[in-house]
């Protein structure tokens, strides 16, 4: 992100208006594209371990020149030898720094990805509750639409059944055009929520240093249009009924 190659000098400022000028001797790679087994030695001056786009790690000596000796230390990476029970490892770490003194939690990976999956299942469960109540705002929607439709065309129903047509004709008219009321509804929503999903994942990436990927396969798109034509259809199932159910007469002579 700075553009610096390894070699160049960069100017960081620390706190009470420190500065140091610093040699870059390597380049990590970004966090989703792997790190080497040397990646987490020294300090990094970022949001979060491995989000390496936006993080700088400099020696410890280095850190406390600019930011002073404070025993503040926020995040200690700890690797285990192949084989290591991690849980084990994790629980002797704390009890041996909280004896010392220290309050600290220690957090393995397998309790970050317990957290990540709650907080997404918390999250998947509210946006469902709130797609619920959008699907019945928009099918009383549709409904109140094609009522109104019916009404404004009752004449016009009237001259098709007088010229022959029947009334499943009619019905299945009022039915597909609440059908593609709804399909346009559903092809707004999904751009909106890919866009949205998108714009979300790269807050949460640039934030958290959690990569989220937006899926979203063509089949998937392919059964939420056909479900949003649905559920339009089924929306306007009664007020296409009732158009269907006019008589002659009564259509035509209406006003």
């Amino acid at each position: 992100r700075l553009g610096a190659k390894v070699g160049d000098s960069i100017l960081v400022a620390g706190d009470d208006k420190k500065e140091l000028t610093l040699t870059v001797v390597g380049i990590m790679k970004p966090s989703d594209e792997g790190t080497s087994s040397k990646t987490n030695r020294g300090f990094s001056a970022g949001m979060s371990p491995g989000q390496n786009k936006d993080t700088i790690y400099v020696p410890y000596d280095t850190m406390s020149l600019l930011w002073g000796k404070a025993n503040d230390v926020l995040v200690t990476l700890v690797r285990t030898q192949p084989g290591a029970d991690v849980n084990k490892v994790a629980d002797l770490v704390e009890k041996d720094l909280r004896a010392r003194g220290s309050e600290i939690s220690a957090i393995t990976y397998s309790d970050v990805s317990d957290a990540i999956g709650t907080m997404t299942s918390t999250v998947s469960a509210f946006l469902a509750g709130i797609a619920g109540i959008a699907l019945l705002v928009g099918g009383v929607g549709v409904m109140n639409t094609m009522f109104t439709s019916v009404l404004e065309r009752t004449k016009e129903i009237g001259v098709m059944k007088a010229v022959g047509a029947k009334n499943s004709h009619i019905l299945t008219i009022f039915l597909i055009e609440s059908g593609l009321m709804g399909l346009v509804g559903g092809v707004v929503g999904t751009l909106l929520g890919l866009g949205l999903s998108a714009v979300a994942s790269t807050f949460i990436g640039r934030f958290f240093g959690v990569h989220m990927a937006v899926v979203a396969s063509p089949s998937l798109i392919l059964i939420t249009l056909a479900g949003s034509f649905s559920l339009g259809a089924f929306a306007g199932l009664w007020p296409a009924w009732r158009a269907s159910r006019l008589p002659v007469v009564d259509a035509l002579r209406y006003e």
